[in-house]
């Protein structure tokens, strides 16, 4: 859970040399220091707790959620092996990034406060 309500920006970066982006591109695109921890995870394992459904939200809760399992669905239909790679400990900068069908990596970015 994030301790921030920091908005998504859209990001596209040239594609990797590799099948992967490499710890030192990652860092980079998040603004962080070479040798920064980097945690990957899958997309649906990154949402679970926004996609979540419960038997006891409200209305404005399950539209919240529904925008989430929209935005899951658009990742993963147009992107992709599309993954998110979490750079840093405390604040956290996102990645969620997929490929292109050009080669490219394409996605979001974000902020997260974790404790």
């Amino acid at each position: 859970m994030s301790e921030t309500d920091a908005q998504l920006e859209v990001v596209r970066f040239p594609a990797p040399k590799s099948s992967e982006p490499t710890t030192a591109e990652l860092a980079g695109w998040a603004g962080k220091p070479p040798g920064e921890r980097i945690e990957p995870q899958e997309l649906q394992y990154f949402f679970r707790n926004m996609t979540k459904e419960h038997s006891d939200m409200g209305e404005a809760e399950k539209r919240e959620r529904a925008r989430f399992v929209e935005l899951q669905d658009y990742l993963v239909q147009n992107l992709r092996q599309v993954k998110v790679y979490q750079v840093g400990r405390r604040r956290v900068t996102a990645l969620i990034l997929g490929f292109t069908p050009t080669g490219e990596l394409a996605g979001f970015k974000t902020n997260l406060v974790q404790t």
